[in-house]
Formats: structure tokens, sequence, C-alpha cells
């Protein structure tokens, strides 16, 4: 009977490190050309005290800037005691004044519920690639203290590439009843030389656009890379 109950602590007890294993949900853009030097943000899980990320193969570097992880409704309420501290100091100097701004702008970024957790926390990481590197699909990986993630798709091309500026992670807020999805404010068309890549994101709701010039009768392939980046799996997220 007592190994019974030791087995079933030590199951319960890999249960609960299979839920805290970091995860890693897309990274965009999903690649840079040959000789570019970008900056890419993954999204993921469990992500903390994330300082080194890993890529296969050979002449392209990458290093951590960041690592954004959403409030807890705890940190929020710290903040929110800290700001009504800070406001009903009379007179207030130009230190409270900062702090006050910078209290608010941080409570701004509260999402209560989020909408995919498991993309919630941000990791920005800075990518130089070398003129001579090899153009295909790498493996990138990030190192956080709960482990290594699970491997995503960075393309290295020989393209000229173009973005949109990085979506931001949707959900509830405290200051509306319902879901409200952070986007990018309306930015004018980009402009794009063919041939080229075009790195996006599908978020609902919006709207991308891309202008080109082109001639009737002109032929034009576009090959689009969506579950070849991050395979579909049913039920799952993202």
């Amino acid at each position: 009977m007592r190994w019974h109950w030791i087995l079933g602590l030590a199951a319960m007890a890999a249960v609960d490190a299979q839920q805290f294993v970091p995860h890693a949900g897309y990274v965009y853009p999903a690649g840079g050309r040959q000789g570019s030097d970008f900056e890419a943000t993954v999204g993921g899980q469990f992500l903390e005290g994330v300082k080194h990320a890993y890529l296969s193969g050979s002449g392209v570097q990458v290093k951590v800037i960041e690592h954004v992880k959403p409030l807890t409704q705890g940190q929020f309420n710290q903040l929110r005691e800290k700001l009504k501290e800070l406001m009903d100091k009379s007179p207030a100097s130009a230190e409270d004044r900062k702090a006050v701004a910078e209290i608010r702008q941080k409570i701004m970024t509260f999402i209560r519920r989020p909408s995919s957790p498991a993309i919630a926390e941000t990791v920005r990481l800075q990518v130089t690639v070398a003129p001579d590197a090899a153009p295909g699909r790498r493996e990138l990986r990030l190192a956080a203290n709960l482990g290594v993630t699970n491997p995503l798709a960075l393309d290295i091309g020989q393209l000229p590439e173009f973005s949109k500026p990085p979506a931001k992670p949707s959900g509830e807020t405290p200051f509306a009843k319902k879901a409200v999805v952070f986007r990018p404010q309306p930015v004018a068309p980009i402009s794009v030389t063919l041939p080229a890549t075009i790195n996006g994101q599908i978020m609902p709701g919006g709207v991308d656009r891309y202008r080109f010039p082109a001639v009737k009768g002109q032929r034009l392939v576009v090959a689009a890379a969506a579950r070849e980046l991050i395979p579909y799996i049913s039920d799952a997220v993202p």
C-alpha cells in the first residue's frame, strides 16, 4: 500500500511538471534576409528567466532583449494602491508625477483574462544574420528557468523582407465588460517591391494592406507559409 502511495505522488509530480513546461507559440517575423539585422517577438508561456536563445545552423546570432509577462491580479492591485497613494500626495513632486505616469502606463496593459494564455508572454529577440548565412529553415528554442521550449521555425531567405508591427495580446480588461482586442493603430499600406517576402499575423478583425506595382497581363505567384511554420493541431493553442 505504501508503494502505491509513493507512486501516486510521483505521478502527480510528473503531471505538475508537465503543466509548467516552457512553451513557445509563435515567432514574428518568422525569418529574415541574409545580411540583415532585425527584431523578432516570441509569444509563449512559462518563460520566466529566459536569457538565451538557440538557433540551429550557423551564421545567425540571436540575443534576448526583454521578457514581458502580463501583470497578475495581485500586481495590478498593488499598482492601483500605489497610484492612489501618489495621487493623494500634495503637492506632488516631479518624481511623483513621473511615477504616476509610469504606473498608469503599466495598469493600462493589464489583462484580467487573456484570450490565449499560451501566448500571453512575449520575448523580444535581436537577430543578426550574416551575409553568407545559408538560406533555409532553422529551429529556434528559448532557454527559461523551467527548461527549454519547443522548436519554432525561423526561415533565412535571400529576398527583401517586409513586416508590420507585431500585434499585442488580447483579452478581458478590468476597464471593459467584454473582451478587448489590442492591435496596432491603423497604418498606411506597406509599399512592397517584388519579389519579396511579406511577414504578417492573422488577428481577429485585423486588416493588413500591402501595395506593389504591377502591369496588366503580368503573372504573379504567391506562396503562403502558415502551417509550415506553426503546424495545426486540433483543440490546441494557438
